[in-house]
């Protein structure tokens, strides 16, 4: 039986389409050593729908850059993430680009936030159960949240990212 994931990813559906997946520095050092390339990513202008900061405006300001570009996986001409596969994610779990790993949990820089409704799955089951079903925990989505916000605020300059003030690091 496959996940609910790849049986998005086998019709086309997935959360891997039309969407520009985020990299951090980190996310770029781990796939890089596993694939034994760095050809996978680029900078890309932020797409239009991403520039609502919503209830984040701090996360704007961390991951684009001042020219409006952001380090996001390469897209094919139909707009697939080039990671993947026809059975979903080429890449292991603990390889994966944090976002990625983190989906669909929905989150701020400050906290997470329950379970993204854009996902099909998403009223499936309880968040704790949809967290099961995709082969993940409560505690790996805090930890890789943790890990994607020190990462990010780790890159944060403000003289190379949007805006000009100073931001605290999450706190943990």
């Amino acid at each position: 039986m496959s996940s609910p994931c790849a049986s998005c990813a086998e019709k086309g559906t997935s959360c891997c389409t039309g969407t520009q997946i985020l990299l951090t520095s980190g996310d770029v050092k781990r796939i890089t050593a596993v694939l034994l390339r760095n050809d996978y990513f680029h900078f890309e202008k932020a797409d239009e729908d991403y520039l609502d900061p919503g209830d984040d405006p701090i996360w704007i300001r961390i991951t684009i850059k001042s020219d409006g570009t952001r380090r996001v996986v390469k897209r094919s001409g139909e707009r697939h993430c080039s990671l993947l596969g026809p059975a979903g994610c080429r890449l292991a779990l603990e390889e994966r680009p944090l976002v990625c790993r983190l989906y669909p949990v929905a989150y701020t820089t400050d906290w997470i936030d329950g379970i993204d409704p854009s996902c099909p799955i998403a009223h499936a089951a309880r968040p704790d159960e949809l967290l099961n079903l995709i082969g993940t925990t409560r505690t790996d989505a805090r930890r890789w949240h943790r890990m994607l916000m020190n990462e990010l605020f780790s890159e944060y300059d403000d003289t190379v990212y949007c805006g000009n003030e100073t931001t605290a690091s999450p706190s943990d």
